[in-house]
């Protein structure tokens, strides 16, 4: 058995996707990774948010989606997201379930 993936939707892409959604089951993780303007380049870590449960993507513009989070989870270091061959589809799992475990 391969491993386990969840899959993700995202909005910006600059070499791995910069804002995305995984569904991790019933779960809904944001995490966001903005352009710092003061550094001319992006951090090392996401910002990690859950969402509401059942949270859908908006198919606009996605400027205010962090205002309906939920909760604050902290963040998680770009290198520690492993995504799919094709880099847009889909997450390995693991990470995101500590993660949620760590944070009931």
């Amino acid at each position: 058995m391969g491993p386990d993936f969840f899959p993700i939707v995202y909005r910006e892409f600059y070499d791995v996707p910069r804002v995305f959604i995984v569904f991790a089951g019933d779960e809904r993780i944001l995490l966001d990774c903005q352009f710092d303007q003061s550094r001319d380049d992006y951090p090392t870590e996401y910002q990690v948010y859950r969402m509401a449960r059942g949270f859908s993507p908006p198919s606009g513009s996605w400027a205010n989606v962090i205002g309906e989070a939920v909760e604050h989870l902290g963040a998680m270091p770009v290198a520690a997201v492993h995504f799919d061959a094709t880099g847009r589809r889909s997450v390995l799992a693991n990470a995101f379930r500590e993660m949620l475990e760590r944070t009931k």
